[in-house]
């Protein structure tokens, strides 16, 4: 398996396995020179049965590789090509490569690609969300030092994050208060309220000007 570093234009064997020494990993040489430059460059699979007569295996790649046959495909990502994926032997073939070898060499290829992708998926998501859990912090650490109560409310109506403004209802503490539902802290009258307008939230609406009454832990009401 190789790599295309589109800025430097060589390749890099990334992977390799099996006899030939000609090819090991971590091997970098000019994109004009492999054979998997043709390989990129259209869309089947790349057949080769003798590299020494054939048009398509320049003399100076044969000279630096010794492959006599060779079968690859190209490797995409997102829609662009990441390098290839080959089968190559020392020795010539007597006969073409069959249709279910080409196929089986394509699937690798294919299959190759979609983890490529997953992998750099999985790492923008990983850094996205470090990104927003250092926000997050950031946040709660400017609402902790404010006399207002501020939280953050799941879309299953329970509380992750509560402000120290929660002393402002005597009786409950926040790190206990994280978990429950958001409903627990609001007296009967202001429940249907707070959930309209909790539902109106998770449509995307404007909530504003919204006066609830809050309930201690004691039973008594105070404003919120």
């Amino acid at each position: 398996m190789t790599e295309i570093a589109d800025d430097r234009q060589r390749i890099t064997v990334v992977q390799s396995t099996g006899p030939v020494d000609s090819v090991e990993a971590g091997d970098s040489c000019p994109l004009d020179r492999p054979y998997c430059r043709r390989t990129v460059q259209q869309d089947g699979p790349l057949c080769v049965q003798a590299a020494v007569s054939s048009p398509v295996v320049s003399d100076d790649a044969y000279e630096t590789f010794g492959l006599d046959a060779y079968v690859g495909a190209k490797v995409t990502v997102d829609d662009d090509v990441y390098g290839s994926v080959c089968f190559a032997d020392t020795e010539p073939r007597a006969e073409p490569f069959p249709e279910t070898d080409q196929m089986f060499v394509e699937l690798v290829a294919r299959l190759v690609g979609q983890a490529l992708e997953r992998c750099a998926h999985e790492e923008a998501l990983r850094t996205r969300n470090e990104r927003l859990e250092r926000e997050t912090e950031r946040a709660q650490r400017i609402a902790d030092t404010t006399f207002g109560l501020l939280f953050r409310i799941t879309p299953d109506a329970r509380l992750t994050y509560v402000s120290s403004g929660l002393h402002a209802i005597p009786g409950y503490d926040r790190d206990e208060a994280v978990g429950t539902p958001f409903t627990d802290y609001i007296a009967p009258e202001s429940t249907s309220t707070a959930v309209d307008a909790f539902e109106r939230l998770l449509d995307a609406e404007s909530v504003r000007n919204l006066e609830l009454t809050a309930e201690t832990a004691t039973g008594s009401a105070c404003g919120w």
